[in-house]
């Protein structure tokens, strides 16, 4: 007041015209104060800079520049820049006017704020994101895909830059001679950076990096196998036997993938779930989006949401992989509208499988990079498969056998095919694989595993007589003996292999001494080259009880009706969201399920394999297999009359030698046949009880 008074009185003016010029002053002794703390501070950053200030003082109207020239360079600072190495070339041009020196730098009101330049006195910033001059900044473009595998955001009007340099715009107030300067653009990491690869992918930030099946290849067959032996000679099935029609490359669209990823991130963010696609796997079938979710963000939430995602992406059904294994992404597995067929045959032709040392390699399609899968039934060492009607189930099983045949001769391999529904295997009678007519009577089903329960027992004592711990080393034994010209030579052993087709119906007819059979051959009968495929299409707990579960590590699932079979078979969702015809997924040993493509046969690539098979040689059944214990423990004299009987005893007498394997060789009868005729024998007395070298002496004169 006494201020405002004084005023009054030494101009002599009203009040307001008092008031208005005290604040004139106090803003005109503002602008003093700040022009004066600007030029001192433009001293001191000329003083310690790098590099020598090449510009004086100018007086109020320099001082009034640099001033405008720092509120541009602190909006720069906040704003996106671009990266460089090195600072572009200055060039000196006229100073405003007022002033008395030319100014080094770029007048900073004809620069754009987007350009990134800042005064030569202080060094360019490492931006966080480099943004094209124009304006657009990186969240609002799309990833462009372009011939050469690069992708980066288009701006509309912008020519590609090159791959190796950035270019620079320095805006109108240069274009006259150097307007653009290239500079290197070597990639900086940081929290967000949009950089380009030089491997010819799309990076992350700039899009999803899409990876394309590779072009189907002709199958490239190899030779077939042929070898003699105490048989006659046997000669493999013959790949030529399969179809096999190319699949004709389908051009992906890869805008429309591109397309579907945005829509999966927008889905995704309608249900407050940020995060971004990074990969794009292309598969025969499906396709899968690699979709990484920021920080913080619960798994359970992303499971939830398959059918959501499948009505935003009009999909018939999604299945939803979280996470995937080895990998920080959740994986988003979405049907192809084109799906390609997978075909025995190109397995079948596949190096993992035709260099493969295994005996019981099984063929069992593509993955979902279209890579072949190929299972060795020795290491599963069981395999326990369930699916619905419709799901490819038969049709997989089929693939399953004709691959173990394309690979064993019946030396190598016997099988026992049990067939309640009577119409899956009854094609396979009569050939020389078999040990029994495929089996159709639950009943006899039954009696086939009790017999395969005693063969396991027998065996375990066989490979204890050697001194072996499994069959492989078994049977390189008696080779050795075989080779070293021993005449009472132990019996080869081959892998049998039980296969049955529905499981649940031998579950019906005698559940507990099926289910006790079963699991005591899952449990011990690995060692001694005895394993077991069970198929069915109901996987509830009363059919797959834990017993059997426990002893099955190995579980194939193709599709299925709810999530709880898909847990009663996996032990995890997901079976449920299969699209059938094959599409299956597969649990090896415990390790997170695989999704494959199950590979296709039909029923005339069956006929032509098994009429191959039939003319090499004729089954030799045992039919004693399928006899009851209490039937055959009434003792040797009630057992029909067996018309090689005298024929058996007369070389023994003969020849002086009695092993099982010997008389088998000579009648050329199955072995449990010769078995069953040598213990006549001992219980007769024509010959001994087997010695300490497991060998009998003959008791009767010779012939």
């Amino acid at each position: 007041m006494g201020l405002l008074l004084f005023l009054m009185l030494a101009t002599q003016s009203s009040p307001a015209r008092a008031i208005v010029g005290l604040v004139e002053g106090t803003q005109s002794l503002f602008v003093r104060l700040g022009s004066m703390f600007t030029a001192i501070g433009r001293f001191f950053v000329s003083l310690f800079s790098w590099e020598p200030l090449e510009e004086e003082e100018a007086g109020d109207g320099e001082a009034a520049g640099g001033e405008d020239h720092d509120e541009t360079d602190d909006e720069a600072d906040d704003g996106p820049a671009v990266v460089s190495q090195t600072a572009p070339p200055l060039k000196k041009v006229p100073a405003k006017a007022g002033s008395s020196a030319p100014v080094a730098s770029p007048d900073p009101d004809t620069l754009p704020m987007e350009s990134g330049i800042t005064t030569p006195a202080r060094k360019a910033k490492v931006p966080r994101k480099a943004v094209a001059t124009g304006g657009t900044s990186p969240a609002s473009t799309e990833p462009l895909v372009t011939e050469s595998g690069v992708g980066k955001p288009s701006v509309p009007g912008e020519k590609p830059a090159d791959k190796q340099s950035v270019v620079i715009n320095v805006g109108p107030g240069n274009s006259g001679d150097e307007s653009a300067a290239p500079v290197d653009s070597e990639p900086v990491p940081g929290d967000g950076d949009a950089m380009i690869s030089a491997g010819g992918t799309v990076p992350p930030a700039g899009g999803p990096v899409i990876i394309e099946l590779e072009s189907p290849q002709p199958a490239t067959l190899h030779p077939v196998s042929s070898f003699t032996d105490e048989w006659g000679e046997f000669r493999l099935p013959d790949p030529e036997l399969l179809h096999y029609e190319p699949q004709k490359t389908v051009a992906r669209d890869r805008e429309h993938m591109l397309s579907l990823a945005a829509r999966l991130e927008q889905a995704f963010l309608d249900y407050k779930i940020k995060g971004s696609v990074q990969e794009i796997h292309v598969g025969p079938v499906i396709t899968m989006y690699e979709f990484v979710p920021e920080a913080g963000i619960r798994v359970s939430r992303i499971e939830s949401l398959a059918k959501d995602l499948a009505l935003s992406l009009a999909a018939t059904r999604v299945r939803i992989v979280a996470p995937i294994p080895g990998k920080s992404a959740v994986g988003i597995e979405v049907p192809n509208e084109s799906p390609q067929m997978v075909f025995l045959k190109e397995i079948v032709a596949d190096p993992s499988f035709a260099q493969s040392k295994s005996k019981l390699s099984m063929a069992m399609g593509k993955d979902i990079k279209g890579r072949a899968v190929v299972a060795d039934l020795a290491k599963a060492p069981h395999l326990l498969i369930a699916g619905t009607t419709g799901s490819g189930k038969s049709v997989g099983v089929n693939a399953m056998i004709l691959s173990i045949l394309f690979r064993a001769s019946p030396r190598d391999v016997r099988m026992i095919l049990i067939d309640p529904k009577m119409v899956e295997f009854s094609i396979y009678n009569d050939i020389p694989h078999l040990l029994l007519p495929v089996v159709t009577d639950p009943q006899q089903a039954n009696l086939a595993l009790q017999w395969a329960v005693r063969e396991m027992e027998r065996r375990y004592q066989m490979l204890s007589d050697m001194s072996v711990r499994d069959l492989g080393d078994y049977n390189q034994k008696v080779e050795d003996i075989r080779k070293r010209g021993i005449e009472d030579v132990p019996e080869h052993l081959p892998f049998i292999v039980i296969v049955i087709d529905e499981f649940a119906d031998l579950m019906m007819v005698a559940a507990k001494e099926v289910e006790t059979s079963v699991a005591r051959i899952a449990q011990k009968a690995r060692a001694v080259g005895i394993h077991l495929i069970t198929a069915t299409q109901r996987p509830s707990t009363d059919v797959i009880t834990g017993l059997i579960k426990s002893n099955f590590p190995t579980r194939i699932a193709f599709m299925v009706a709810s999530r709880i079979d898909s847990k009663v078979i996996l032990d995890q969702m997901g079976a449920e969201a299969l699209l059938g015809n094959g599409d299956m997924l597969w649990s090896n040993r415990g390790l997170a399920p695989t999704r494959v493509h199950g590979a296709y046969i039909s029923t005339s690539e069956v006929q032509a394999v098994v009429e191959h098979l039939r003319a090499q040689g004729k089954p030799s059944y045992d039919m004693s297999i399928v006899v009851s214990a209490e039937e055959g423990s009434s003792g040797f004299d009630d057992e029909p009359y067996d018309v090689k009987w005298e024929e058996a005893v007369d070389i023994v007498a003969r020849d002086r030698v009695a092993s099982i394997s010997y008389i088998q060789r000579r009648l050329k009868i199955g072995y449990n046949r010769a078995a069953r005729m040598v213990e006549r024998m001992e219980h007769e007395g024509i010959v001994s009880a087997p010695n300490g070298t497991n060998q009998r002496e003959v008791l009767i004169p010779q012939r």
